[in-house]
């Protein structure tokens, strides 16, 4: 009931002849949400065990059908799809390391949401803002990062920001800030 994707050629969707990895995972492991109750939801994480006797996923082999494109960055998805179809995570690789012992024959590929990937890295700079709800303010930032509209679902904040601004800050701190000051909840879902 998974399916594994991986956008290796970095065209911005999932088709091609080796981007469905799913026959050589043996173990998916994903972690998102928070401790604690009142903590701040951490980014999440995906890891995968990859069986790797052909050496596919072995970035340094350059007789293997994925060499040049065994990167960090690649978009990954894995979805169930019995007994309906289900994205439980979207994100992007950090790592990829191959077992070295030759009697273990895979690979170790980690990947983190956009939280990480996106949010924790690019810097925001805005106007100052006054009188705005946090809701607008949120979505300021994630239209500044290029993030797609459909990609986002904000409700309607209750706290009207008398003053705010950011300079050079990363979006993800940005974002947690305003999601303190609306004592609310920021979040990257799994689909």
């Amino acid at each position: 009931g998974w399916k594994v994707d991986v956008d290796w050629d970095g065209d911005g969707v999932f088709e091609g002849g080796n981007e469905d990895v799913s026959d050589d995972v043996q173990e998916i492991t994903i972690t998102r949400g928070r401790d604690a109750e009142l903590e701040r939801v951490t980014p999440g994480s995906c890891e995968l065990v990859l069986r790797n006797d052909t050496g596919k996923y072995s970035p340094a082999r350059t007789d293997g059908p994925l060499y040049g494109n065994l990167v960090e960055a690649r978009k990954m998805r894995v979805r169930s799809v019995n007994p309906v179809a289900k994205s439980h995570f979207i994100g992007y690789i950090e790592d990829i390391i191959p077992n070295p012992n030759p009697m273990e024959q895979t690979c170790y590929i980690r990947a983190v949401d956009g939280s990480a990937q996106v949010l924790g890295v690019k810097k925001v700079r805005t106007a100052l803002f006054q009188n705005f709800t946090a809701t607008i303010l949120s979505g300021d930032i994630l239209n500044r990062l290029g993030w797609p509209v459909p990609d986002r679902a904000l409700d309607t904040g209750q706290t009207t920001v008398p003053y705010w601004s950011v300079h050079d800050q990363n979006a993800l701190d940005a974002i947690q800030d305003l999601e303190e000051a609306e004592m609310g909840l920021a979040y990257i879902r799994g689909d």
